[in-house]
């Protein structure tokens, strides 16, 4: 049964300047940290001798342990949207990670909502090149109203960051 090193317990098996700097106290990634290729999100460390049945984890000695830390293997950077604890019916602890990660729009991009609408970037245009009101107020998106053949409402959830 593998076991999570805690805050108090990090600077037993490795340095502490190795350590992902989005650990929480728990040795697990925090929801809102920044997760980049090489990162740890879940510091733990596993039994070295899987084949007995393991006893309780705290009756163990700590040579009894490797340390089999999880790292991120992503491409690029992805923050950690949501993160799950929950134990399954042989009392496993499970752990969930969501992440996410924003790009900026590029000539070409499909867009969609959870409605299956969906729509494509025609141009990116500076701010300056934008029309503006006598007020200086710039629109944030130009749309063509044919785009829309009945009420649809993608634009709505599209400008609140909704997907």
């Amino acid at each position: 049964m593998s076991k999570l090193l805690t805050a108090k317990l990090w600077g037993t098996t490795r340095s502490d300047e190795a350590l992902s700097p989005i650990l929480d106290n728990d040795g697990i990634a925090a929801p809102g940290g920044i997760l980049r290729p090489g990162d740890i999100y879940i510091n733990k460390e596993s039994p070295i001798d899987t084949r007995t049945k393991n006893k309780d984890p705290r009756e163990m000695p700590d040579g009894a342990y490797q340390s089999t830390a999880q790292t991120f293997k992503g491409h690029g950077d992805e923050t950690v949207d949501r993160v799950v604890h929950y134990s399954n019916q042989n009392k496993n602890m499970c752990i969930k990670f969501r992440t996410r990660c924003t790009d900026r729009p590029e000539v070409g991009d499909q867009f969609s909502c959870r409605h299956g609408q969906k729509g494509i970037c025609g141009t990116i245009v500076q701010q300056e090149n934008m029309p503006f009101s006598e007020n200086g107020i710039c629109p944030d998106l130009i749309i063509n109203p044919h785009g829309f053949p009945r009420p649809m409402r993608i634009l709505v959830p599209s400008m609140h960051g909704y997907n």
